[in-house]
């Protein structure tokens, strides 16, 4: 819904009287009138925060590097960024590393020692799953577009099997103004992506659409392609309007860079991409900003709204009429927990069968594993019994053994992780959309009995898997007897020696097979176990605090029947007081009348 535009002057004085008000209204409302300010203080500082967004190895990164002009964040095959690393102008290259303690280190030098600190810090490889304790890291760079008072912030990416990568970028989509949205053709949309960018459309008022890699499609497919993305952003998505797609190859445009070759490439899309950033951060960026704050605003009276609701309602209701509600509420919630409960134990089953999924499957790469290894022994050793008694005969097949182990091991982990993240994604969606509508039971149930308008909006997270194991490719000699025995297996005639190789490799071939499908199964059951944990937890936790404030609710009411006579004219009358100052607000923000405060998300 469109917000009436306003000057940019007029916004600030809104927030500053809404910051006022709110803190007027006493300590239940203190943190609304401390959002308020927050969301004055960012108008007044005009910086605008574009966040980069996408599901992991889209490129978001090197994007990054291209319209920096050199390759500073970390790029690679594996998903790399784990800490939010925000960009911001400064005259030469720094980086600060802010520690959960209050910490914090900065780092100057060239670009390769600096490449070296963004590597240690906010990758997954150098800081696995942050045990370094960085909350954030921020760069200082002298990058034209930088100085147009816009800070970017690299994002973790979603949908890879890194769990808190995921949480964190969601995690960033409320506090930013803007969105970059990066895509690829391999593949060109998930549905993953797709759930992130609805949660993305109700927060940010500018969504820029990169698609990415275009060097991987030829001329012909690049239009076919774009079409089909944007029919997806919008039926799918849910976006409406014009989307505007950038078809950018970032790898091409940075290689062009450093070899100092200008023009730009055509073929790359980075000067279209650059100009249109531009033009965008020096007319439309004030604009922007000043919606996304309107917006937000808008949604916190709509939030205080509904709390100053409940309080004043349960301020009118006479003792017996309050008794009866609660009653009512009670017996409704009383279903509502049955359900719960029937969810909870759905819930247990169907991880109960995808652990017993992954150990059939894990039964059956035993098999294929032990019948391939096997195989690959003796051929390897058929192929070279003529050399049993050089010397380095049995180190030369274990080389080529352990090679052989790392490359099917490796198929193996990547095969089992996307069986179980699909299966898990599946399960986890079926079962947070029947949460959110028991959730909402609960908020609705509580708005009819207390009579107060329902508010909308709740989107449960959703999580990701995170271990993979490690591929086991030799198996050490520890013991002195076995080396002992090694060293007089030395003087055994030739065809004794090569049988006696065979026979060893055959039994590494069976530890190995043990060990990895071992590892394998364990840190696959290890995810599932983890994320169901973790994802049970949440449910309960967004239940728990919904049944909680309304419960409280119906008891703080109990207790100020007990003062009524005493206090309910005067706290009544200033309640109905900052009722009509909220009402002013909202409609001097929204432009809709007081009548529509209670509605869901503009």
């Amino acid at each position: 819904m469109p917000l009436p535009t306003r000057s940019e002057n007029w916004l600030k004085d809104q927030l500053a009287e809404l910051e006022r008000t709110l803190g007027d209204m006493g300590p239940d409302f203190s943190g609304y009138a401390l959002m308020a300010g927050e969301l004055g203080q960012r108008l007044r500082e005009g910086r605008f925060r574009l966040a980069v967004l996408g599901q992991f190895k889209r490129g978001k990164s090197t994007l990054l590097n291209a319209l920096l002009h050199e390759p500073l964040l970390p790029t690679g095959i594996l998903p790399l960024t784990a800490i939010p690393t925000t960009i911001r102008y400064g005259p030469e290259r720094r980086i600060r590393i802010h520690y959960v303690d209050g910490r914090s280190e900065d780092y100057g030098g060239s670009l390769e020692q600096l490449q070296a600190v963004l590597t240690r810090y906010v990758t997954e490889q150098g800081n696995p799953a942050n045990r370094l304790g960085v909350t954030r890291v921020e760069v200082d760079h002298p990058a034209a577009f930088l100085a147009q008072s816009v800070e970017i912030t690299d994002t973790p990416g979603i949908g890879s099997t890194v769990l808190h990568n995921t949480r964190t970028a969601r995690a960033l989509v409320p506090a930013c103004d803007g969105v970059l949205f990066v895509l690829s053709p391999d593949p060109p949309i998930t549905e993953v992506e797709v759930q992130f960018l609805r949660v993305v459309r109700e927060s940010a008022t500018r969504v820029i659409f990169v698609l990415s890699k275009a060097d991987m499609l030829a001329p012909s497919e690049r239009q076919q392609l774009v079409t089909f993305l944007k029919q997806a952003i919008r039926d799918d998505a849910g976006f409406s309007g014009e989307v505007r797609i950038f078809i950018v190859s970032a790898r091409q445009a940075l290689e062009a860079t450093l070899h100092d070759t200008q023009p730009l490439p055509a073929e790359s899309g980075l000067s279209q991409f650059e100009s249109f950033l531009a033009e965008f951060l020096l007319t439309d960026k004030r604009a922007a900003l000043q919606d996304a704050i309107q917006r937000k605003g808008v949604r916190l009276i709509q939030e205080a709204c509904f709390t100053l609701d409940l309080h004043r309602k349960v301020l009118e209701l006479p003792r017996e009429d309050l008794t009866r509600r609660a009653e009512r509420f009670e017996a409704h919630l009383a279903k509502i927990r049955r359900e719960r409960k029937y969810l909870h134990d759905r819930l247990n089953g169907d991880r109960q069968r995808l652990l017993q999924e992954v150990d059939q499957q894990a039964a059956i790469l035993s098999g294929q594993a032990q019948e391939a290894l096997g195989g690959f022994v003796q051929e390897a050793c058929g192929e070279t019994r003529h050399d049993s008694g050089r010397s380095g005969f049995e180190a030369q097949i274990r080389i080529a053994l352990s090679d052989e182990v790392q490359r099917m091991f490796a198929l193996a982990t990547k095969d089992l992780f996307a069986m179980t993240t699909e299966r898990f994604r599946t399960l986890q969606d079926l079962h947070c959309r029947d949460m959110e509508i028991l959730i909402h039971k609960i908020r609705q149930t509580a708005a009819d009995v207390f009579e107060v308008p329902c508010l909308e909006g709740v989107v449960l997270d959703r999580l990701e898997l995170v271990r993979e194991p490690l591929v086991v490719g030799h198996r050490w000699v520890t013991s002195f007897i076995e080396q002992a025995a090694s060293y007089v297996r030395r003087f055994l005639p030739a065809r004794l020696r090569a049988r006696e190789v065979e026979q060893r490799l055959q039994d590494d071939v069976r530890y190995l097979v043990a060990r990895n499908v071992g590892e394998l199964r364990w840190a696959t059951n290890q995810n599932l176990t983890d994320a169901f944990r973790q994802f049970e937890t949440r449910l309960e936790s967004q239940l728990t605090s919904v049944e909680a404030s309304i419960q409280a609710s119906i008891h703080s009411a109990w207790k100020i029947q007990e003062q009524r006579e005493s206090r309910q004219g005067p706290e009544l009358r200033r309640l109905q007081h900052h009722r009509q100052l909220l009402e002013q607000a909202w409609t001097m923000l929204s432009g809709q009348a007081p009548s529509r405060l209670g509605e869901g998300l503009l």
